[in-house]
């Protein structure tokens, strides 16, 4: 890892320049360096970290913030997302991101049956069934039950 934070601007660039290249929406060039990025951590050394965060996914999700904390000790330019968990009358758990970093949310693994995040966690036996999520900025709700 290094410690080079690049502006959005730079970053959405790249990512319009790579959908142009590859013939695909911006929202699919996202999922895979979101999916690449938490395999690339974990390849960096950041694995044990992230085994600690929980035992499911939810224990994840709800460290998430503190993890983040702890990087923008090192990172200090770092504007990490906020995450919150929510559990509906239905039994269902919403993801609530949060992030002043318009167009970045399709970075965040999308808990499903293939998300290198569920299978960090260990827990594939209470995935949803559909890999896409209803969007509403700031908010990520995702139905999880």
């Amino acid at each position: 890892m290094t410690y080079e934070v690049y502006d959005d601007v730079i970053t959405l660039r790249l990512v319009q320049e790579a959908c142009k290249m590859l013939d695909v929406s911006s929202e699919v060039v996202l999922k895979l360096f979101g999916e690449y990025f938490f395999s690339f951590c974990k390849m960096s050394g950041y694995d044990t970290m992230l085994r600690t965060l929980g035992g499911n996914l939810v224990e994840f999700i709800e460290n998430l913030d503190a993890l983040h904390s702890y990087l923008a000790l090192s990172y200090q330019e770092m504007n990490a997302p906020s995450f919150r968990v929510e559990w509906t009358r239905e039994g269902e758990m919403l993801l609530h991101y949060y992030s002043d970093r318009r167009g970045l949310c399709y970075i965040v693994p999308v808990p499903g049956q293939d998300d290198p995040v569920c299978h960090n966690c260990n827990n594939r036996s209470r995935l949803p069934q559909s890999p896409f999520p209803q969007l509403r900025y700031p908010a990520l709700e995702l139905p999880f039950s």
